[in-house]
């Protein structure tokens, strides 16, 4: 791609979606454009590259590029309509996206009406095409306005056709050749005659105008007049003689009198033929609906369709019943979701994007009416686990869930590694810089360039992340906390940020971990396949799995049986496809951990592939829909990525908790305590790791050997496995 332009990020803030950036999000943002919209929108997106505060910006179309405030005003009308007709297109897309019932769509409406948005698009042009910066909220909706009257005259030219004179051929002597008809002659137009008038509706637009534009002085009086009026008004009003415009319906809504009794005793109120008991909250059932408050800069947890109202105890003349009449008088569509007449206490439902607004309009509303309130967010508490560890991850059960799912914090009361146990991670980069990394690296290596030069940058996150998993520092203030803090971390870089990891790179990378003495080995990569593999049955993609890529599937074995034999762990991820995992070739070795993802209620993930052979065990990953899981990003950042490559690192530095309980523990020996220690949660995967039980299952039994999978029922298990796999291949329909 070629860059084309620079541009510091000092004064604009970036536009993210679920504690992600969207700018990091560019290859898939433009792989749904791609897929969405007509060729010639394909590249209109410039690609990001963000270092330190500033961003350069690349393209795929031939240039030369210039912002459209440098160009004469009707080139730039010109360049307005090609990003105005886009954005035509963009909102039907965003509303088909919105109307659907589904959470995946709804979040690329939001994703779209951010990314398009005029406010926060820079636009560039070559007079043919344009290019659009995004990604940050650049306030330039001013730069990107079209006035009505340059549409007017868009519109006027592009009615109107062009005269084109045409004159008579010569003969080679230079005189006319004689045409066999006569083309006649146009006379001009008479004085007298009138021109052609615009259309009715352009006559209009142009007269708004005119008058918008001539006296814009005189209705912004008439405004300012309107405002005032309503304000002295309800000034001068005697709160004890308020009328609402609601007063003639009031019995519609509620009387303060109107408190009933159930069966069961408990008091309640009817408004709008819904019962509210009295002090019965309602329960969050949804973990996504907890947000972080940065708005108000709180940073506390908080249910942000909520609030809560109190009167002060100074009210002694009022009660919340009272209250209850002349809030439902004033805000008749905000929904009463419980109250308690002896906290005088009320909680009602508000639209999330009106909350802090809300909060203070009907505190100074009600104070005009008497009332003294206390307004305040309903905010999540939590039982006050993790009491030895100060990083702010386990102050959020949202950003810690993967912890909680594994038994981390019981684990960790045994131990939280060993700095002899070494574990190393093969990814595309990693921020060595990063806060969350304060340890000393062992031997870091890039395979590319053949030394110890790791980077990390917007192309190269992912490595950072997966670390985060495994190793980051514990109990250093910041951001998160490895699975094993105290063990040693060898990154490993097998990638460059423009394609993806070769296989011969993924071999090296193998290589100089056992070589120089890895005891684990993270690998959250995989194979991906066409979207019609989905289309194939269980029994054609068993097939598949037992017929392709039979050559590199035993050498992949191979080398993983070597590494076996100097006991160090392949730790693989299953891939997220939702297909059977061996497909891929790298898969199918007895002698690695492949490892499945669960979300966060404990099913199997969406994308998650499968296999009750061939994934061992099962870890955090999340949904396709929902939450990740939370890690390190580069340059100190933080956030969610979902996925299988997240559910592996959280595997390896279990592993790495294990080994340095147990250095001498074997790969089959894991294998069997995953199994009897785990929670068994779905046939198709393997048990969710439950590293709590696996530790305390070493620390109380020195004797292993009930883990050696060579004792005969285990043998005779895995003979069983081998000759159910031979009878399906013999006769596919019979599975």
């Amino acid at each position: 791609m070629i860059p084309f332009f620079k541009i510091s990020t000092k004064n604009y803030d970036p536009i993210s979606h679920e504690d992600n950036y969207l700018y990091i999000q560019y290859d898939q943002i433009n792989s749904f454009i791609e897929r969405n919209f007509i060729a010639k929108y394909a590249n209109i997106l410039a690609k990001p590259n963000l270092r330190s505060d500033e961003v350069s910006w690349l393209t795929a179309q031939e240039g030369p590029f210039k912002r459209i405030s440098e160009l004469s005003q009707d080139d730039k009308v010109q360049s307005l309509k090609i990003y105005w007709e886009f954005k035509e297109q963009v909102n039907i897309k965003i509303n088909e996206l919105q109307e659907a019932k589904d959470k995946d769509k709804n979040n690329w409406a939001f994703i779209l009406e951010n990314v398009f948005n005029e406010d926060y698009n820079i636009i560039f042009t070559d007079k043919t095409n344009i290019v659009i910066l995004w990604g940050w909220k650049f306030r330039n909706k001013e730069e990107n306005f079209i006035p009505i009257e340059d549409i007017v005259t868009s519109v006027q030219k592009s009615h109107s056709k062009p005269i084109i004179k045409k004159e008579p051929k010569k003969d080679s002597d230079g005189d006319n050749k004689k045409e066999p008809k006569k083309i006649p002659k146009v006379e001009p137009k008479s004085k007298s005659k009138k021109p052609k008038k615009n259309p009715w509706w352009i006559l209009i637009i142009n007269s708004l105008w005119w008058f918008i534009k001539k006296f814009w002085w005189l209705l912004l009086i008439i405004f300012l007049v309107i405002v005032l009026s309503k304000l002295l008004r309800t000034c001068d009003r005697d709160p004890s003689n308020y009328n609402s415009p609601f007063d003639s319906h009031t019995e519609e809504y509620f009387n303060h009198n109107d408190e009933y009794y159930n069966d069961k005793g408990d008091n309640y109120i009817l408004i709008d033929d819904k019962e509210i008991i009295e002090g019965k909250p309602i329960p969050i059932d949804n973990p996504d609906d907890i947000i972080i408050d940065n708005e108000e800069n709180d940073y506390e947890q908080i249910i942000p369709d909520r609030i809560n109202i109190a009167l002060k105890r100074k009210n002694k003349d009022k009660t919340i019943l009272q209250f209850i009449e002349e809030f439902v008088k004033i805000y008749p569509k905000h929904e009463i979701l419980f109250y308690r007449k002896e906290a005088k206490l009320l909680q009602i439902k508000v639209p999330e994007k009106q909350r802090v607004q809300l909060k203070k309009e009907i505190k100074d509303r009600f104070k005009n009416l008497g009332y003294d309130l206390l307004i305040w967010d309903e905010v999540i508490f939590n039982t006050n686990n993790y009491d030895n560890y100060n990083d702010p991850v386990f102050n959020n059960s949202v950003r810690r869930w993967h912890f909680d799912a594994i038994g981390a914090e019981k684990a960790w009361e045994i131990t939280k590694g060993s700095n002899d146990i070494i574990i190393a991670i093969i990814d595309d980069g990693f921020d060595l810089k990063h806060e969350d990394f304060s340890k000393d690296y062992f031997k870091p290596w890039n395979v590319y360039t053949q030394d110890s030069s790791v980077y990390a940058n917007n192309d190269t996150s992912h490595g950072t992340h997966v670390a985060g998993l495994a190793l980051a520092d514990q109990n250093n203030r910041k951001g998160t906390s490895g699975i094993a803090p105290n063990c040693r971390f060898m990154p490993i870089q097998i990638g460059n940020g423009e394609i993806g990891f070769t296989s011969i790179s993924i071999i090296e990378g193998i290589l100089y971990a056992i070589n120089n003495k890895a005891n684990v080995i993270n690998l959250s990569i995989a194979k991906y396949f066409p979207n019609n593999i989905h289309q194939l049955t269980n029994e054609e993609q068993n097939y598949l799995r037992n017929t392709i890529s039979l050559d590199e599937a035993e050498f992949w074995s191979e080398l993983f049986q070597m590494a076996d034999e100097e006991n160090v762990s392949i730790v693989l991820a299953a891939g997220n496809q939702n297909i059977l995992t061996g497909i891929d070739a790298m898969a199918r070795s007895e002698y690695s951990f492949n490892v499945a993802s669960i979300d966060f209620r404990h099913n199997k993930s969406d994308f998650s592939n499968h296999s009750n052979i061939y994934t061992v065990v099962s870890a955090p990953g999340g949904s396709s829909s929902g939450k990740g899981v939370y890690s390190c990003f580069a340059k100190n950042n933080y956030g969610f990525l979902p996925g299988t490559s997240m559910a592996a690192p959280i595997v390896s530095g279990a592993i790495g908790l294990i080994k340095s309980l147990k250095p001498d523990i074997s790969n089959k020996e894991i294998k069997k305590l995953f199994q009897k220690t785990g929670q068994k949660i779905d046939t198709n995967i393997g048990p969710l790791l439950q590293i709590d039980k696996a530790l305390l299952y070493l620390k109380s039994n020195q004797d292993t050997s009930e883990l050696s999978v060579n004792n005969k029922t285990q043998k005779r298990i895995n003979e069983l496995r081998n000759e159910i796999n031979t009878l399906l291949n013999e006769c596919p329909e019979c599975n």
